[in-house]
Parts: structure tokens; C-alpha cells; sequence
């Protein structure tokens, strides 16, 4: 479900519940993550592991070829 894009109220409590369980940030913090990263999980969960803005989590998760794991690891 990382591929999730919450695109209205629902998904994005669920993007938000995802965010959370994967990187241990509070709710609000993942929601706020989740609005930075236009509403897509796996973006948010690589901006908030590793500490990068939206463009940048981006760009790694580019770099690995769309894999989450990959992108958390390099």
C-alpha cells in the first residue's frame, strides 16, 4: 500500500496511518508530511527517514528505481 496517492479525505487518513506505522512519527506528523509530498506515501515515508524535502525524496526514490527500500537504504 506505500504506492497509495491520497487523493481525498479517506486515503489520506489511511496515506497518514501508513505513514506513521512505517517511519514512528506521530499522525500529524505524518499528514503534514503526506501534504508536502502531494499526497503520496512512499514519497512522505522517504522524506521523513531520511530527512530530505519533497524534490530530493524524489529524486532517490528515482535513483532506485521506484523501490522504497532501496531508496531508505542508499
Amino acid at each position: 500500500m506505500v504506492d497509495l496517492r491520497a487523493t481525498n479525505q479517506k486515503l489520506r487518513d489511511r496515506g497518514a496511518r501508513i505513514v506513521a506505522t512505517v517511519t514512528g512519527a506521530t499522525r500529524e506528523e505524518s499528514a503534514e508530511l503526506l501534504r508536502a509530498a502531494d499526497g503520496h506515501v512512499k514519497l512522505a515515508i522517504v522524506m521523513q527517514r531520511r530527512g530530505v524535502n519533497a524534490a530530493d525524496a524524489k529524486a532517490l526514490l528515482e535513483r532506485a528505481g521506484g523501490r522504497l527500500r532501496a531508496a531508505l537504504e542508499g
